[in-house]
């Protein structure tokens, strides 16, 4: 997730996970360790853009970088809170970095929690990346814990999170449900697919299906009030190997591939730009937001670009998918 819900989260597990008199402090704590694995953001090479991207949510994030990580942070941390013993700056960071990798799991982009003992990136597409009221609830909760010096909001904080997530894990199954009737409907064999939340909110899902060589994708509104809306988008073939670019762009774009899950297509509006089709403005849009093009000089590294454009119209068709209601 963004990185101040990753503040906030971490801060409310450390306050949370145990009777405290230092509340500041435990909250404090965990809200740098809450954000630190994010480090791996300065992890650059100038010319070689898959380097960045595969080093991102990679080792930093990983269950067993915890440790080390929470030691980092709490001896960074003793130098201005030398009054409280070790154990217990180290305890919270503990709790505040456990946070990050767990969390980032529950999003849809991917992450290695469980390298080195296996590079499968972990995806579990319960929460959207950015969630305001995920992220503003929890906000509300830590100041109230902090000012008033009690453990009883972060509590709260934890038991929402619970929920929310808990929430997120039914709506997924429904969004997955639906899709599936629609495949059938179409007289498809799915070969695999993706669920995921829309930016934002829990109600308003994308999905996307692989049938004969080619990917689908649809928008789906699931809610107790709606029941299941759907918002058909359309297909492209997915794209197959490229043999002909040398083996320095082959090695970029198999990695590509692999972090995108292997669902790559030529994006409709620049047929030069291989596009991770998982991610798009809105939940039933073709379009990427990211992708990677060969260069005509084999000794060069693919370039990655970022084509995130909003066009006019775009909120009001995402709000109504929320709300389940037709587009305008």
């Amino acid at each position: 997730m963004d990185p101040f819900s990753h503040a906030l989260v971490g801060g409310t597990f450390a306050a949370a996970s145990r009777y405290t008199p230092h509340i500041r402090a435990a909250v404090l704590c965990g809200v740098v360790a809450g954000m630190m694995p994010d480090i791996d953001v300065l992890l650059r090479e100038t010319g070689n853009p898959m380097l960045g991207l595969g080093l991102h949510r990679h080792f930093t994030h990983a269950l067993v970088f915890v440790p080390f990580g929470a030691l980092i942070i709490a001896s960074f941390l003793w130098l201005f809170l030398k009054s409280l013993p070790m154990r217990f700056l180290y305890f919270y960071s503990f709790m505040g970095i456990l946070t990050h990798g767990i969390l980032d799991s529950l999003t849809n982009y991917g992450t290695h929690w469980l390298w080195p003992f296996t590079n499968r990136r972990e995806s579990w597409s319960v929460i959207s990346i950015v969630d305001p009221i995920f992220t503003f609830t929890l906000l509300g909760l830590l100041i109230a814990s902090a000012v008033q010096k009690t453990r009883r909001y972060v509590l709260i904080g934890v038991a929402f999170a619970g929920l929310y997530l808990g929430f997120g894990l039914y709506q997924r199954g429904q969004a997955t449900e639906a899709m599936m009737a629609q495949a059938q409907a179409r007289g498809h064999d799915v070969v695999r697919y993706e669920v995921k939340p829309s930016i934002g909110n829990l109600f308003a899902w994308r999905g996307q299906y692989e049938h004969a060589g080619r990917v689908y994708v649809d928008a789906y509104h699931v809610s107790p009030w709606r029941g299941h809306v759907v918002y058909e988008g359309g297909s492209l073939p997915l794209y197959k190997h490229q043999t002909d670019v040398g083996p320095l762009q082959q090695k970029d774009f198999e990695y590509f591939e692999f972090f995108s899950d292997g669902w790559v297509a030529r994006a409709p509006s620049d047929q030069n730009l291989l596009g991770d089709i998982r991610f798009s403005m809105l939940p039933n849009s073709l379009e990427p937001i990211w992708g990677i093009k060969f260069q005509s000089d084999p000794a060069k590294h693919v370039l990655f670009e970022n084509v995130r454009s909003r066009k006019e119209g775009d909120f009001a068709r995402l709000w109504a998918m929320i709300k389940g209601e037709p587009l305008p």
